[in-house]
């Protein structure tokens, strides 16, 4: 008895030990193992597609897989082609922008007087008319640079994934399953963001809302993030609809609105698609959703679900660690 004691204890602190190694070596790796986590994805995604037009077309594997990369590449690349294009929008009505925010501000200022509550807003309001929309765009497009840049990596190990398949022939059952739950899982969050974010851009565009394609798209990505995504989502636009409509009815409106598509597809569509695919307690969602987010930042909020399911998938594999597999589904460890 001492001794199955002393060998479960021996078990865990030696998966504790090394879970606590793997983090560090994976805060150290990020600008390599993000890129290639996001190919594993995008690998995992383009196989079912591959699949799709080999048999529509009866295609070679090499002619499928090329079309393929270049279906994801023209949309990428036609996303950043409008992003740019909203961006230059917004600069150039940048003066009816600062307009309506100084009068925000002289409306404030004078509704705290009439309580007797004095703030000089005056420098604020310089801040706001000296500043230069120019210095936004600049550091956006610089990010947006960083973000082609790891695209360009994803692109690369994608492609080396895709024609090293055909080479190692079948896959294991291991390997299977886990393509299964990731495709599974990157497949139907992708078409519930893509609806979410389109019913969103329609909603902006109907009230004229600048960077309405933006925001839709911010939609679309933060929807990956459990919980807060939806959340952000619904708060991002409101500064500009603010400086636009202030708080008129169009500002509520637009609120009530994104936030009723959010509610229905997040909280009532989503669980009967996608059901409990991915076998993971919400509490255990949350507690990754931080711990990732520590370590690789807001890429590791968007991977938090689908690696810690794949991780769920292979401790339930090894029975060292089964009972940690049972614990992240939420359930209590039998003992034999």
């Amino acid at each position: 008895m001492n001794q199955d004691v002393y060998a479960r204890t021996n078990n865990i602190c030696l998966v504790f030990l090394t879970l606590v190694t793997a983090t560090i070596a994976l805060i150290y790796m990020k600008p390599v193992l993000i890129p290639l986590i996001f190919s594993i994805f995008a690998y995992s995604v383009l196989t079912p597609l591959v699949s799709w037009i080999r048999k529509k077309t009866n295609a070679p594997k090499g002619v499928a897989v090329f079309f393929s990369l270049l279906f994801l590449f023209v949309l990428l690349s036609s996303i950043v082609l409008v992003l740019v294009s909203s961006i230059e929008n917004f600069v150039q009505g940048a003066p009816k922008y600062k307009e309506s925010l100084t009068t925000v501000l002289v409306f404030v200022e004078e509704q705290l007087q009439a309580f007797d509550i004095y703030l000089d807003l005056d420098q604020l309001t310089e801040v706001i008319q000296s500043s230069s929309f120019l210095s936004f765009a600049q550091k956006f497009t610089g990010q947006l640079l960083t973000f082609l840049g790891n695209l360009f990596l994803v692109f690369i190990f994608a492609i080396f994934m895709m024609t090293g398949e055909s080479r190692s022939g079948k896959k294991g059952p291991l390997l299977k399953e886990l393509l299964q739950k990731v495709s599974g899982y990157v497949s139907s969050k992708f078409i519930l963001s893509l609806t979410t974010g389109a019913l969103v851009w329609i909603i902006l565009l109907i009230f004229q809302v600048e960077l309405a394609f933006i925001f839709a798209l911010l939609t679309v990505l933060l929807n990956f993030i459990p919980t807060i995504g939806s959340l952000l989502a619904v708060l991002l636009p409101l500064p500009i609809v603010f400086l636009q409509y202030q708080f008129g009815f169009q500002f509520f409106t637009i609120l009530a609105l994104t936030g009723v598509i959010q509610f229905a597809i997040g909280n009532i569509i989503e669980p009967k698609i996608m059901g409990d695919s991915m076998d993971l307690h919400p509490i255990t969602v949350l507690i990754c959703l931080v711990f990732w987010g520590m370590v690789w930042g807001i890429a590791g909020m968007f991977l938090a679900v689908p690696i810690t399911a794949v991780l769920k998938i292979v401790f339930s594999r090894v029975e060292a660690t089964q009972d940690l597999a049972e614990i992240l589904a939420g359930r209590i460890p039998s003992r034999s």
